[in-house]
């Protein structure tokens, strides 16, 4: 399994933003991580600074054509030369969990480790036993993970990866009726400090992507990943979404155990109805609708959101054309999925 990881500086901050049927709203919610679409953009126009070309056709067409496949941007937890990775927990979990007094508990579960998945997201374990511990009470590793990492007991409870934070905003002062506004992003946690703790001189947090691709496709998404990194990705790029640590590192990891059934690490767009069939169960998102004047927004798309239980591999999605821009270009979504193997014991 191919992945880039971008290590952060602690207490970096980025928007990713969730469509608001108000614009004026547009700031006020995140999501907790960039969608597969979202760091397509950022890839696209870092690309696009490195060859001085504003349409960087020839980089989107790796995506068109599957030479170059990737997740969305997750989390990765770094410590004493250890690192644990996150997905999110796929949707099919909460649907068969059994109703035992703690499966409140569990369904506020959203990310699962690498670990976890490998041993079949036994989600009725999670909360009892020794196999498995709970980090901030969102995500979950297995314990051969947590002792690998070196932390203490009491991080268990202290351990945050991110926070969402709020914060106010002054209006444009050409603007006599505008209001104070509020901005929402993610914010990176420090290295822990409090006594006792189990952080090493390494600690790290960071955000990483899986990718499929070869050749000189896989050499301009290094180079695109890379600018991205400095660049920003997100919104309000301007003081967000850019503080990297150190640069992106690409390195092969162990892949995920064969099943029989997959889930998509990518948002999904399917290219038809029979796609679309071999999706049991999902949840879904709508993406697009920003604003290009006071008079035009580009068309939403309904997506299925990051880990569905899909029947089979052979799926392809597509990238929807929603408009164009102000200087002609297509606005697109990339809605191509990157499929991992899923076994449950549902």
């Amino acid at each position: 399994m191919k992945i880039i990881k971008i290590p952060l500086r602690p207490y970096t901050r980025a928007h990713f933003g969730e469509l608001k049927i108000d614009h004026d709203l547009a700031l006020t919610d995140t999501a907790e991580y960039a969608h597969s679409d979202t760091l397509f953009s950022a890839l696209v126009h870092a690309h696009a600074r490195h060859t001085q070309k504003e349409d960087a056709e020839d980089f989107v067409n790796y995506f068109k054509q599957d030479k170059i496949k990737i997740s969305s941007l997750f989390y990765y937890l770094t410590n004493g030369g250890e690192t644990v990775y996150f997905l999110p927990k796929p949707v099919h979990l909460s649907i068969y969990d059994a109703k035992d007094g703690q499966h409140k508990i569990r369904n506020k579960i959203a990310y699962v480790s690498h670990g976890v998945w490998r041993k079949g997201l036994e989600s009725a374990k999670w909360l009892t036993g020794d196999e498995y511990v709970l980090i901030d009470k969102k995500m979950v590793m297995t314990q051969a993970e947590f002792e690998a990492l070196g932390l203490e007991e009491s991080d268990k409870n202290r351990l945050k990866i991110f926070s969402i934070v709020t914060t106010p905003k002054s209006p444009q002062r050409a603007d006599d009726n505008a209001a104070i506004y509020y901005q929402a992003d993610i914010q990176i946690a420090a290295k822990p400090t409090h006594t006792g703790t189990g952080a090493k001189d390494d600690f790290e947090i960071g955000w990483y992507y899986i990718y499929e691709a070869e050749g000189q496709a896989e050499t301009d998404l290094h180079i695109a990943t890379n600018i991205m990194a400095y660049t920003g990705i997100g919104g309000e790029i301007t003081n967000t979404g850019r503080t990297p640590e150190k640069d992106p590192e690409a390195i092969t990891i162990d892949d995920l155990p064969d099943a029989a059934q997959y889930c998509n690490a990518s948002l999904l767009c399917p290219a038809d109805a029979a796609e679309f069939a071999q999706v049991e169960y999902y949840q879904t998102t709508l993406r697009g609708g920003r604003r290009i004047s006071n008079e035009e927004a580009v068309r939403v798309v309904r997506m299925i959101r990051e880990c569905a239980l899909i029947q089979t591999n052979d799926i392809k999605g597509q990238i929807p054309r929603l408009g164009t821009d102000n200087n002609g270009r297509d606005i697109l979504r990339l809605g191509k999925p990157l499929l991992i193997p899923c076994k449950t014991p549902y």
